[in-house]
């Protein structure tokens, strides 16, 4: 009995860990499951880009009438617009990155705008790259005849379009070099020509988010003083510059660049030989940018830090070997320190225009045109170029805040926190009602301490647009490692569901991308098209996991889905949508964790508790008990007597029972013999000379002492369930089967003596 209620406690308690183990750890059990068909592989890719520094396409419209170049008094005799081109061609690349390149294209004009003479958007990575010369290298003079700027403009958005421009997120821009005064031969006057470009803005450049500057080039000053006012009623004043000379270009373009990029403006600086002058570097910056234009080409700078040592190119390690571009030389500084600077010019005179690139706080989420009905959940990045995170300046301690202001003019305070698993990121509380159409304000903060703040307005246009809504994965879900996650998504439309059949032209199995865009190792999964299911209005499917099932990493994903309507509805909002899950091997059971982290102690604990438990229960096993039940002084009494050793006689005669009981060897038997004087009897009153008993076994015997006393034993080996000195045992040892007696047994009153003994 005590052998059985010890296995059976063992084996409950294992049972008990092991569930526990199993209820714990929050993993989904069940695999993703797998499409019936599979989803289509797409021939594009999902950018979450931050749409403050999206890349840019900009095209550059340069005016090759006539005017410019020939006749008595041209416009542009040193052609300046050539000149200014190759600059800011320069600007542009500058500018630029390798992952995601700015891209610029041409468009020559006079009274066409010929499409041999173009260049299509040919992507810059670097100021190094190949294509800076190959599009330099065609910026040439020409004459092409009159001034058609209207067909200048439809060549411009046609480039856009072809180049797939109005697909994606991107700064669109075109800047004009001319004269100003347009002229074709239809002859018509300059209020019906620039009505007709006001048209042509309303009904292609606004709605494609296109920012257009003019710059004016007329060394003359008649033809261009006369169109001025017509452009700024067009563009706005800001956007129309005017070049008279090749010293104003740079601080002409750097305004140009400066409202292009969002970089704080700064004015060109003349720098004299000799004569230091300083300028404050905030913190936070990215770089620090110094175009240096001088018509000597020994003229340079030079520039001292904060300690006063002189910056030295090419061997600091924050700064670049000079760079000798076509039209200036520049020199850029990584991640300056913050602090009050000096410079001077050497050899001649120079005009510096220094950019401030600073940090930015990058918007990913809202985009710039957001459904309404769709919360907003802002989310920011602040990082280096390598991807790292901005790391706090002890002098001014970092916060990242935001203002949206509602076209109610209802102003909402946002602050930024760390996104978890993702560094440089940052998630805007609280989220932010969507419910009306219209343009909602964005002004971002980076502050640094009491000392340092930079804004960041951005506009974010609500507008009733199609948007998806990710029903499976679930935001923060965790699942098993497998090849393949199981993506749902449903198109609404002001919080209500859509069918795209009614609403967007093209085939709705190629309507929503989807896409692993990041994994724990950074890889990115081939994005496939989600399949339709008009019976239930789902797009669903089967999205790879970057490195199959054998090579999946733990960690956080993020699953992004995207909307990319086809056909006649590109132009319309391509929303997208983002969600972040978890992959993770289910948990061990509890106690196999618990093993694990305490294997080193607990495994020769656990071998030396084996140790003794076994030698313990052998000597357990090796015992043997007996139990007798009888009467003495009117009271039921029992008595038990304990066999520790093979062999071993035990004399009961201390209990007034006159008996001896001897343990046969190792065997689980006992021998019951009356000592001297006594007898132990049989029904029929024969006397027997022993008896015997083992485990399957109970007897009931009659003993007779010396003095003629009998008494009525119930015997049991290694059976605690005997409960009274009644005849329990059957005919055959002796004494009759039990007759009419309660479960107590019978009181010593009750017993017919007489008629057992």
């Amino acid at each position: 009995m005590i052998a059985f209620s010890l296995r059976k406690v063992f084996w409950l308690l294992f049972l008990g860990f092991f569930l526990s183990g199993c209820s714990r750890g929050g993993v989904v059990e069940k695999s993703p499951q797998v499409m019936l068909r599979p989803s289509a592989p797409a021939q594009e890719d999902i950018y979450f880009a931050s749409w403050l520094e999206l890349p840019a396409d900009i095209i550059l419209i340069i005016d090759q009438s006539g005017s410019m170049s020939r006749g008595k008094a041209p416009t542009d005799p040193g052609n300046l617009r050539i000149k200014s081109s190759l600059a800011f061609v320069e600007f542009i690349a500058r500018r630029s990155n390798r992952e995601n390149p700015d891209r610029l294209g041409i468009v020559n004009f006079g009274t066409d705008a010929p499409r041999d003479h173009a260049i299509p958007l040919t992507p810059i990575a670097s100021i190094d790259d190949p294509n800076v010369g190959v599009i330099q290298n065609r910026l040439k003079p020409l004459d092409l005849g009159d001034t058609s700027f209207i067909k200048a403009f439809r060549l411009a958005v046609q480039l856009f379009r072809e180049g797939n421009s109005f697909q994606y997120q991107r700064n669109r821009a075109i800047v004009v070099f001319t004269d100003g005064e347009p002229d074709d031969p239809r002859k018509l006057g300059l209020e019906q020509y620039f009505a007709e470009l006001s048209a042509f803005l309303e009904e292609e450049i606004k709605p494609n988010d296109i920012t257009v500057f003019v710059i004016g080039i007329d060394a003359v000053g008649k033809a261009w003083s006369a169109t001025v006012p017509h452009w700024r009623r067009l563009l706005g004043e800001d956007y129309v510059v005017t070049v008279a000379d090749l010293a104003s270009l740079p601080e002409r373009f750097s305004e140009i660049v400066q409202r292009i990029y969002k970089l704080p403006p700064q004015k060109p600086i003349l720098l004299r030989p000799g004569v230091r002058e300083e300028f404050d570097v905030p913190p936070y910056l990215a770089s620090l940018e110094f175009f240096i234009f001088s018509g000597q080409p020994d003229a340079t700078v030079r520039i001292f830090r904060p300690d006063g040592k002189i910056v030295q190119p090419g061997v600091d390690p924050d700064t670049l070997p000079v760079q000798h571009l076509r039209t200036c030389d520049l020199i850029v500084m990584q991640e300056p320190e913050p602090g009050i600077y000096q410079y001077e010019a050497v050899g001649a005179e120079v005009r510096i225009v220094r950019n401030f690139i600073p940090f930015q706080m990058r918007l990913i989420n809202p985009l710039p045109i957001h459904p309404q009905g769709k919360t907003m959940q802002f989310l920011v990045e602040f990082r280096r170029a390598d991807g790292k995170a901005v790391k706090p300046h002890p002098d001014y301690p970092l916060g990242l805040f935001a203002t949206v202001i509602k076209p109610s003019g209802e102003r909402i305070p946002l602050k930024f926190f760390p996104r978890e698993g993702q560094e440089g990121v940052y998630l805007g509380e609280p989220r932010v009602p969507a419910e009306v159409s219209g343009e909602y304000g964005v002004v971002l903060k980076v502050v640094g301490g009491d000392k340092y703040q930079n804004e960041f307005p951005v506009t974010v246009k609500v507008q009733p647009v199609p948007y998806l809504s990710v029903e499976e994965p679930q935001e923060g879900i965790v699942v098993k490692p497998s090849s393949e996650v199981k993506v749902r998504v449903r198109i609404l439309k002001a919080g209500h569901p859509l069918a795209p059949e009614g609403e967007i032209s093209g085939h709705p199995d190629y309507l929503v991308l989807a896409q692993i865009i990041q994994a724990p190792g950074g890889e990115r999964g081939p994005a496939v098209w989600l399949s339709y299911r008009k019976e239930e209005g789902i797009f669903e499917g089967s999205v790879p996991v970057p490195g199959g099932k054998e090579r999946v990493r733990e960690g956080q994903y993020v699953l992004a889905v995207r909307l990319a309507p086809g056909g006649e509805a590109k132009g319309f909002a391509g929303d997208q949508a983002a969600v972040e899950f978890t992959v993770q091997e289910p948990p061990a059971p509890l106690w196999m964790r618990w093993l694990k982290h305490r294997a080193p102690v607990m495994v020769p604990v656990a071998v030396i508790g084996l140790i003794v438990f076994l030698y313990l229960y052998s000597l357990y096993r090796r015992r043997l008990r007996v139990y007798l039940y009888y009467w003495a002084d009117n009271s039921s009494v029992v008595q038990s007597v304990v066999f520790e050793r093979p062999g071993e006689l035990k004399d009961l005669i201390s209990s007034d029972i006159p008996v001896q009981a001897v343990r046969e060897g190792k065997s689980k038997s006992i021998r019951l013999m009356p000592m001297k004087g006594a007898k132990i009897l049989t029904r029929d009153k024969r006397e027997m000379p022993e008896v015997w008993i083992d485990q399957s076994t109970t007897l009931s015997i009659v003993v007779e002492s010396e003095d003629g006393e009998r008494r009525v034993l119930n015997v049991g080996l290694n059976r605690d369930e005997l409960t009274s000195p009644c005849p329990l045992g059957g005919e055959e040892e002796g004494l009759p089967p039990e007759e009419g007696l309660g479960e107590g047994g019978a009181k010593k009153e009750e017993f017919d003596w007489e008629k057992y003994l």
